[in-house]
Protein backbone atom coordinates (compact mmCIF):
# COMPACT_ATOMS: atom_id res chain seq x y z
CA UNK A 1 0.00 0.00 0.00
CA UNK A 2 1.39 3.40 -0.94
CA UNK A 3 1.18 6.41 1.32
CA UNK A 4 -1.73 8.73 0.59
CA UNK A 5 -4.04 9.03 3.55
CA UNK A 6 -6.92 11.50 3.82
CA UNK A 7 -7.61 12.56 7.39
CA UNK A 8 -11.13 13.88 7.94
CA UNK A 9 -11.52 16.04 11.06
CA UNK A 10 -14.81 17.88 10.54
CA UNK A 11 -17.66 16.24 12.43
CA UNK A 12 -15.36 13.54 13.83
CA UNK A 13 -12.05 11.92 12.91
CA UNK A 14 -11.66 9.36 10.14
CA UNK A 15 -8.65 8.17 8.17
CA UNK A 16 -9.19 6.83 4.67
CA UNK A 17 -6.85 5.23 2.13
CA UNK A 18 -8.25 3.82 -1.10
CA UNK A 19 -11.16 1.63 0.04
CA UNK A 20 -9.94 1.40 3.67
CA UNK A 21 -11.61 3.59 6.30
CA UNK A 22 -10.51 3.84 9.94
CA UNK A 23 -13.09 5.44 12.22
CA UNK A 24 -12.13 3.79 15.51
CA UNK A 25 -8.74 4.32 17.12
CA UNK A 26 -6.93 2.53 19.92
CA UNK A 27 -7.70 5.47 22.21
CA UNK A 28 -8.64 9.14 22.03
CA UNK A 29 -5.08 10.32 22.61
CA UNK A 30 -3.86 8.40 19.56
CA UNK A 31 -6.62 10.05 17.53
CA UNK A 32 -5.75 13.46 18.96
CA UNK A 33 -2.07 12.94 18.14
CA UNK A 34 -2.94 12.02 14.54
CA UNK A 35 -5.14 15.12 14.27
CA UNK A 36 -2.36 17.40 15.51
CA UNK A 37 0.25 15.88 13.19
CA UNK A 38 -2.14 16.09 10.23
CA UNK A 39 -3.05 19.72 10.91
CA UNK A 40 0.61 20.65 11.39
CA UNK A 41 2.23 18.43 8.78
CA UNK A 42 4.63 21.05 7.47
CA UNK A 43 7.23 20.59 10.21
CA UNK A 44 8.65 18.08 12.71
CA UNK A 45 7.55 18.32 16.33
CA UNK A 46 9.72 17.67 19.40
CA UNK A 47 8.46 14.74 21.42
CA UNK A 48 8.41 16.76 24.63
CA UNK A 49 6.08 19.36 23.11
CA UNK A 50 3.70 16.71 21.76
CA UNK A 51 3.68 14.92 25.10
CA UNK A 52 2.89 18.15 26.92
CA UNK A 53 0.01 18.89 24.54
CA UNK A 54 -1.53 15.47 25.15
CA UNK A 55 -0.66 14.70 28.77
CA UNK A 56 0.05 17.94 30.61
CA UNK A 57 -0.86 16.54 34.03
CA UNK A 58 0.91 13.15 34.01
CA UNK A 59 4.23 12.13 35.55
CA UNK A 60 7.19 11.82 33.19
CA UNK A 61 7.39 8.02 33.14
CA UNK A 62 3.68 7.58 32.47
CA UNK A 63 3.80 10.24 29.75
CA UNK A 64 6.65 8.51 27.92
CA UNK A 65 4.90 5.14 28.06
CA UNK A 66 1.59 6.53 26.82
CA UNK A 67 3.26 8.53 24.08
CA UNK A 68 5.07 5.42 22.80
CA UNK A 69 1.79 3.49 22.90
CA UNK A 70 0.01 6.23 20.93
CA UNK A 71 2.78 6.27 18.32
CA UNK A 72 2.71 2.50 18.02
CA UNK A 73 -1.08 2.55 17.58
CA UNK A 74 -0.82 5.15 14.81
CA UNK A 75 1.93 3.24 13.06
CA UNK A 76 -0.19 0.07 13.01
CA UNK A 77 -2.95 2.08 11.30
CA UNK A 78 -0.92 4.22 8.90
CA UNK A 79 1.76 1.66 8.07
CA UNK A 80 0.17 -1.80 8.08
CA UNK A 81 1.94 -4.89 6.77
CA UNK A 82 3.51 -4.21 3.40
CA UNK A 83 4.03 -0.47 3.94
CA UNK A 84 7.66 0.53 4.65
CA UNK A 85 8.25 1.86 8.15
CA UNK A 86 8.62 5.64 8.08
CA UNK A 87 6.84 6.10 4.76
CA UNK A 88 3.95 7.83 6.56
CA UNK A 89 4.83 8.33 10.23
CA UNK A 90 8.38 9.40 10.95
CA UNK A 91 9.67 9.33 14.51
CA UNK A 92 13.05 9.25 16.18
CA UNK A 93 14.19 9.87 19.72
CA UNK A 94 13.62 13.62 19.43
CA UNK A 95 10.96 14.41 16.81
CA UNK A 96 7.77 13.10 15.25
CA UNK A 97 6.03 14.14 12.04
CA UNK A 98 4.10 12.91 9.03
CA UNK A 99 6.17 12.33 5.91
CA UNK A 100 5.75 14.99 3.19
CA UNK A 101 2.71 14.35 1.00
CA UNK A 102 1.78 11.32 3.10
CA UNK A 103 -1.58 12.72 4.15
CA UNK A 104 -4.12 15.40 3.33
CA UNK A 105 -6.95 16.74 5.47
CA UNK A 106 -10.45 18.02 4.83
CA UNK A 107 -9.45 21.08 6.88
CA UNK A 108 -6.67 21.93 4.42
CA UNK A 109 -9.09 21.45 1.52
CA UNK A 110 -11.64 23.69 3.27
CA UNK A 111 -9.11 26.49 3.76
CA UNK A 112 -7.81 26.12 0.21
CA UNK A 113 -11.35 26.52 -1.15
CA UNK A 114 -11.75 29.69 0.94
CA UNK A 115 -8.50 31.09 -0.41
CA UNK A 116 -9.72 30.47 -3.95
CA UNK A 117 -13.00 32.20 -3.10
CA UNK A 118 -11.19 35.20 -1.64
CA UNK A 119 -9.13 35.73 -4.81
CA UNK A 120 -11.77 34.73 -7.40
CA UNK A 121 -12.28 37.14 -10.31
CA UNK A 122 -15.93 36.31 -10.99
CA UNK A 123 -19.08 35.69 -9.00
CA UNK A 124 -19.39 32.23 -10.56
CA UNK A 125 -15.90 31.19 -9.47
CA UNK A 126 -16.41 32.61 -5.99
CA UNK A 127 -19.76 30.87 -5.63
CA UNK A 128 -18.31 27.51 -6.71
CA UNK A 129 -15.39 27.76 -4.29
CA UNK A 130 -17.60 28.77 -1.37
CA UNK A 131 -20.02 25.91 -2.06
CA UNK A 132 -17.10 23.51 -2.13
CA UNK A 133 -15.89 24.78 1.25
CA UNK A 134 -19.35 24.37 2.80
CA UNK A 135 -19.65 20.83 1.44
CA UNK A 136 -16.38 19.96 3.18
CA UNK A 137 -17.54 21.37 6.53
CA UNK A 138 -19.46 18.32 7.82
CA UNK A 139 -19.51 19.62 11.39
CA UNK A 140 -17.26 21.34 13.91
CA UNK A 141 -13.65 20.22 14.22
CA UNK A 142 -13.19 17.11 16.38
CA UNK A 143 -16.42 17.30 18.39
CA UNK A 144 -16.03 15.82 21.84
CA UNK A 145 -12.29 16.58 22.02
CA UNK A 146 -11.33 19.34 24.44
CA UNK A 147 -7.54 19.41 24.59
CA UNK A 148 -6.23 22.96 24.99
CA UNK A 149 -4.75 23.05 21.48
CA UNK A 150 -7.97 21.96 19.78
CA UNK A 151 -10.38 24.57 21.14
CA UNK A 152 -8.85 27.71 19.51
CA UNK A 153 -8.44 25.90 16.17
CA UNK A 154 -12.06 24.77 16.32
CA UNK A 155 -13.25 28.30 17.09
CA UNK A 156 -11.25 29.74 14.18
CA UNK A 157 -12.76 27.23 11.75
CA UNK A 158 -16.26 27.85 13.09
CA UNK A 159 -15.82 31.55 12.36
CA UNK A 160 -14.49 30.83 8.87
CA UNK A 161 -17.54 28.63 8.22
CA UNK A 162 -19.92 31.37 9.33
CA UNK A 163 -18.14 33.96 7.19
CA UNK A 164 -18.35 31.63 4.20
CA UNK A 165 -22.11 31.23 4.69
CA UNK A 166 -22.56 34.99 4.89
CA UNK A 167 -20.40 35.69 1.84
CA UNK A 168 -22.11 33.01 -0.24
CA UNK A 169 -25.46 34.60 0.64
CA UNK A 170 -24.23 37.88 -0.89
CA UNK A 171 -22.81 36.11 -3.94
CA UNK A 172 -26.07 34.26 -4.63
CA UNK A 173 -28.06 37.46 -4.25
CA UNK A 174 -25.82 39.27 -6.74
CA UNK A 175 -26.24 36.37 -9.15
CA UNK A 176 -30.02 36.71 -8.89
CA UNK A 177 -30.47 33.37 -7.08
CA UNK A 178 -32.81 34.83 -4.45
CA UNK A 179 -34.26 31.53 -3.23
CA UNK A 180 -30.79 30.07 -2.68
CA UNK A 181 -29.69 33.30 -1.04
CA UNK A 182 -32.62 33.10 1.38
CA UNK A 183 -31.78 29.51 2.26
CA UNK A 184 -28.14 30.40 2.82
CA UNK A 185 -29.17 33.36 5.01
CA UNK A 186 -31.28 30.99 7.13
CA UNK A 187 -28.29 28.66 7.50
CA UNK A 188 -26.15 31.60 8.59
CA UNK A 189 -28.64 32.47 11.35
CA UNK A 190 -28.85 28.83 12.44
CA UNK A 191 -25.04 28.63 12.63
CA UNK A 192 -24.90 31.64 14.97
CA UNK A 193 -28.26 32.78 16.40
CA UNK A 194 -26.56 35.70 18.17
CA UNK A 195 -25.13 37.14 14.97
CA UNK A 196 -27.31 40.19 14.53
CA UNK A 197 -26.07 41.09 11.06
CA UNK A 198 -27.17 37.63 9.85
CA UNK A 199 -30.71 38.24 11.15
CA UNK A 200 -30.76 41.69 9.54
CA UNK A 201 -29.60 40.27 6.22
CA UNK A 202 -32.33 37.63 6.32
CA UNK A 203 -34.90 40.34 7.10
CA UNK A 204 -33.69 42.33 4.11
CA UNK A 205 -33.92 39.31 1.79
CA UNK A 206 -37.45 38.55 2.99
CA UNK A 207 -38.41 42.15 2.24
CA UNK A 208 -36.85 41.99 -1.23
CA UNK A 209 -39.09 38.98 -1.91
CA UNK A 210 -42.17 40.93 -0.68
CA UNK A 211 -42.38 38.74 2.43
CA UNK A 212 -42.62 41.55 4.97
CA UNK A 213 -44.49 39.54 7.65
CA UNK A 214 -41.67 36.99 7.67
CA UNK A 215 -39.10 39.77 7.93
CA UNK A 216 -40.93 41.14 10.98
CA UNK A 217 -41.11 37.65 12.52
CA UNK A 218 -37.35 37.35 12.00
CA UNK A 219 -36.87 40.57 13.93
CA UNK A 220 -39.01 39.21 16.77
CA UNK A 221 -36.91 36.03 16.80
CA UNK A 222 -33.74 38.10 17.06
CA UNK A 223 -35.28 40.22 19.81
CA UNK A 224 -36.22 37.16 21.85
CA UNK A 225 -32.86 35.45 21.32
CA UNK A 226 -30.89 38.49 22.45
CA UNK A 227 -33.08 38.93 25.51
CA UNK A 228 -32.85 35.29 26.60
CA UNK A 229 -29.20 34.71 25.80
CA UNK A 230 -27.42 37.95 26.70
CA UNK A 231 -30.15 40.19 28.15
CA UNK A 232 -29.81 42.67 25.31
CA UNK A 233 -31.87 44.25 22.52
CA UNK A 234 -31.31 44.71 18.76
CA UNK A 235 -29.02 47.57 17.78
CA UNK A 236 -30.43 50.93 16.58
CA UNK A 237 -29.50 50.04 12.99
CA UNK A 238 -31.57 46.83 13.08
CA UNK A 239 -34.43 48.66 14.77
CA UNK A 240 -34.20 51.24 11.97
CA UNK A 241 -34.36 48.47 9.38
CA UNK A 242 -37.58 47.18 10.98
CA UNK A 243 -39.08 50.69 10.90
CA UNK A 244 -38.22 51.12 7.21
CA UNK A 245 -39.74 47.76 6.33
CA UNK A 246 -42.95 48.63 8.13
CA UNK A 247 -43.05 51.94 6.26
CA UNK A 248 -42.70 50.13 2.94
CA UNK A 249 -39.19 51.40 2.22
CA UNK A 250 -37.07 48.84 0.38
CA UNK A 251 -33.76 48.17 2.19
CA UNK A 252 -30.39 48.89 0.64
CA UNK A 253 -29.00 45.89 -1.33
CA UNK A 254 -26.13 43.90 0.09
CA UNK A 255 -22.54 44.95 -0.56
CA UNK A 256 -21.48 43.72 -3.95
CA UNK A 257 -19.84 40.33 -3.49
CA UNK A 258 -17.25 41.01 -6.20
CA UNK A 259 -15.83 43.86 -4.12
CA UNK A 260 -15.50 41.81 -0.95
CA UNK A 261 -11.87 40.91 -0.40
CA UNK A 262 -10.21 38.31 1.80
CA UNK A 263 -11.09 40.38 4.88
CA UNK A 264 -14.32 38.34 4.89
CA UNK A 265 -12.34 35.10 4.99
CA UNK A 266 -9.61 35.53 7.58
CA UNK A 267 -7.15 32.66 7.32
CA UNK A 268 -4.92 33.46 10.27
CA UNK A 269 -3.47 30.20 11.59
CA UNK A 270 -3.81 30.22 15.36
CA UNK A 271 -1.45 28.12 17.44
CA UNK A 272 -2.13 26.05 20.58
CA UNK A 273 -2.69 28.04 23.76
CA UNK A 274 -0.45 27.12 26.66
CA UNK A 275 2.77 25.14 26.60
CA UNK A 276 5.51 25.72 24.07
CA UNK A 277 4.75 27.41 20.76
CA UNK A 278 6.12 25.65 17.64
CA UNK A 279 9.81 26.14 16.95
CA UNK A 280 9.11 28.06 13.73
CA UNK A 281 6.27 30.13 15.19
CA UNK A 282 5.99 33.62 13.75
CA UNK A 283 4.47 34.70 17.06
CA UNK A 284 7.51 33.84 19.17
CA UNK A 285 9.30 36.95 20.42
CA UNK A 286 13.09 36.68 20.67
CA UNK A 287 14.35 38.37 23.84
CA UNK A 288 17.74 39.12 25.39
CA UNK A 289 17.56 35.94 27.44
CA UNK A 290 17.39 33.87 24.22
CA UNK A 291 20.89 34.97 23.28
CA UNK A 292 22.17 34.36 26.79
CA UNK A 293 20.63 30.91 26.89
CA UNK A 294 22.02 30.07 23.44
CA UNK A 295 25.50 31.17 24.49
CA UNK A 296 25.30 29.01 27.62
CA UNK A 297 24.26 25.99 25.53
CA UNK A 298 27.12 26.57 23.08
CA UNK A 299 29.60 26.82 25.98
CA UNK A 300 28.19 23.57 27.42
CA UNK A 301 27.66 25.26 30.79
CA UNK A 302 26.99 22.78 33.60
CA UNK A 303 23.95 24.64 34.93
CA UNK A 304 21.67 27.16 33.22
CA UNK A 305 18.89 28.43 35.47
CA UNK A 306 15.76 29.84 33.79
CA UNK A 307 13.35 31.61 36.13
CA UNK A 308 10.07 33.36 35.41
CA UNK A 309 6.36 33.52 36.20
CA UNK A 310 3.83 31.19 34.59
CA UNK A 311 2.96 31.74 30.91
CA UNK A 312 6.09 33.83 30.32
CA UNK A 313 7.62 31.52 27.70
CA UNK A 314 9.95 29.30 29.76
CA UNK A 315 8.83 26.11 28.00
CA UNK A 316 9.21 27.74 24.58
CA UNK A 317 12.69 28.95 25.50
CA UNK A 318 13.62 25.50 26.77
CA UNK A 319 12.38 23.83 23.58
CA UNK A 320 14.59 26.16 21.51
CA UNK A 321 17.55 25.50 23.78
CA UNK A 322 17.09 21.74 23.38
CA UNK A 323 16.86 22.11 19.60
CA UNK A 324 20.05 24.18 19.58
CA UNK A 325 21.85 21.57 21.67
CA UNK A 326 20.73 18.78 19.33
CA UNK A 327 21.90 20.80 16.34
CA UNK A 328 25.37 21.07 17.88
CA UNK A 329 25.58 17.29 18.23
CA UNK A 330 24.75 17.06 21.93
CA UNK A 331 22.51 14.35 23.32
CA UNK A 332 19.45 15.67 25.13
CA UNK A 333 17.59 14.14 28.05
CA UNK A 334 14.41 15.72 29.37
CA UNK A 335 13.33 15.30 32.98
CA UNK A 336 10.55 17.01 34.92
CA UNK A 337 10.77 16.65 38.68
CA UNK A 338 7.26 18.05 39.06
CA UNK A 339 5.90 14.95 37.37
CA UNK A 340 7.61 12.47 39.71
CA UNK A 341 5.38 10.82 42.28
CA UNK A 342 5.89 11.03 46.03
CA UNK A 343 7.03 7.40 46.07
CA UNK A 344 9.66 8.13 43.42
CA UNK A 345 11.09 10.92 45.59
CA UNK A 346 10.63 9.29 48.99
CA UNK A 347 14.37 8.66 49.41
CA UNK A 348 17.49 9.87 47.65
CA UNK A 349 18.09 6.33 46.44
CA UNK A 350 14.60 6.12 44.87
CA UNK A 351 14.94 9.57 43.28
CA UNK A 352 18.26 8.84 41.61
CA UNK A 353 17.19 5.38 40.50
CA UNK A 354 14.21 6.94 38.68
CA UNK A 355 16.43 9.66 37.20
CA UNK A 356 18.87 6.99 36.04
CA UNK A 357 16.01 5.04 34.46
CA UNK A 358 14.79 8.14 32.57
CA UNK A 359 18.29 8.89 31.29
CA UNK A 360 19.06 5.31 30.26
CA UNK A 361 15.77 5.03 28.39
CA UNK A 362 16.06 8.31 26.50
CA UNK A 363 19.71 7.69 25.57
CA UNK A 364 18.98 4.04 24.76
CA UNK A 365 21.78 2.86 27.02
CA UNK A 366 22.34 -0.85 27.35
CA UNK A 367 22.60 -1.06 31.13
CA UNK A 368 21.18 -3.32 33.81
CA UNK A 369 20.02 -0.78 36.38
CA UNK A 370 18.70 -3.51 38.65
CA UNK A 371 22.14 -5.07 38.89
CA UNK A 372 23.86 -1.71 39.35
CA UNK A 373 21.46 -0.63 42.09
CA UNK A 374 21.69 -4.05 43.75
CA UNK A 375 25.23 -3.35 44.89
CA UNK A 376 26.14 -2.09 48.33
CA UNK A 377 27.39 1.25 46.98
CA UNK A 378 25.64 4.46 47.99
CA UNK A 379 23.14 6.05 45.61
CA UNK A 380 25.53 8.80 44.50
CA UNK A 381 28.25 6.32 43.55
CA UNK A 382 25.78 4.10 41.70
CA UNK A 383 24.38 7.06 39.77
CA UNK A 384 27.81 8.28 38.66
CA UNK A 385 28.76 4.76 37.58
CA UNK A 386 26.32 5.03 34.67
CA UNK A 387 27.97 4.83 31.19
CA UNK A 388 27.56 8.49 30.21
CA UNK A 389 29.51 9.56 33.30
CA UNK A 390 32.29 6.97 33.21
Amino acid sequence: MEAGWRIELFGGIRATHDDLTIARFANRKAASLLAFLALNSNRPHPREILAELLWDDEDAETTRDRFRQALAALRRILEPDGVPTGSVLRADRTEVYLAPNAATTDVAEFEAALQIAASADTLEARSAALKQSLDLYRGDLLPGYYEDWIVPVRERLVELHRNALSLLTSVLEQQGNHNEALEMARRTVEADPLREDAHANLMRLYAAADRIPEAIRQYRELEQTLKEQINSVPSPSTQGLLARLRAGVQPVPAERADTVTSRSISLIAFEPEGGAVPLDSRFYIVRLVDGQFGTAVDRRDSIVLVKGARQMGKTSLLARGLQRARGSGAKVVLTDLQKLTNAQMETADALFFNLAEMIAEQLELEIDLGALWGTARSWNVKFWKMPMFT
